[in-house]
């Protein structure tokens, strides 16, 4: 009798255990992939941003798997992560991150080699012709992000307000948070 009662107290311990950690705990975890813990820059400065023809073309628009900006032409283009040069291919620079790619293109006069690491901010080249895209690639869980999204506060403080001088009307710089692939 005693060890029935023993028995029976434990397996209602657990019962409540259970029942506390999936209405209390398990609603507050994360699952999506945004809590990769990264932080990304913009590739340009500010004053490289231009807003004659298209301003910023967010991401997902016309399903597209990047952000693209109008920028001055031949503007330095900088890394946005530290991590090594992955690939370099049709004027697009690959930099590998922890769990992440970044990929901006389309940038001529090449200041890097495949195989190279970079920091933030490192200059990768510079831009050819006056649109540039910036792709995140979460390799993690195969489909692109929106790469605002991992964005430091200053780099979305810029875009937002890029955002509202676009010639395009357009509410938000992530139409979608990612694209499968």
């Amino acid at each position: 009798m005693r060890n029935s009662a023993i028995v029976i107290s434990f397996f209602g311990l657990v019962v409540v255990a259970a029942i506390v950690f999936a209405v209390v705990i398990l609603p507050k975890m994360d699952f999506g992939s945004n809590n990769i813990d990264i932080e990304i820059d913009l590739p340009v400065s500010k004053s490289d941003l231009r807003y004659i023809e298209k301003g910023i073309t967010p991401f997902c628009k016309d399903n597209n798997g990047d952000i693209q900006m109008e920028v001055r032409e031949g503007c330095p283009v900088t890394s946005s992560i530290s991590g090594i040069v992955y690939k370099i291919e049709n004027n697009s620079i690959y930099v590998r991150g922890e769990e992440v790619y970044v990929t901006v293109s389309p940038i001529r006069s090449l200041n890097v080699i495949e195989g190279d690491y970079v920091s933030v901010g490192d200059v990768l080249g510079y831009a050819q012709g006056n649109m540039l895209s910036i792709k995140l690639d979460n390799y993690k869980d195969s489909r692109y992000e929106c790469p605002y999204l991992y964005m430091d506060d200053k780099s979305k403080k810029i875009l937002t307000d890029g955002l509202l001088q676009n010639i395009e009307e357009t509410e938000k710089i992530c139409e979608c948070s990612y694209i499968s692939y």
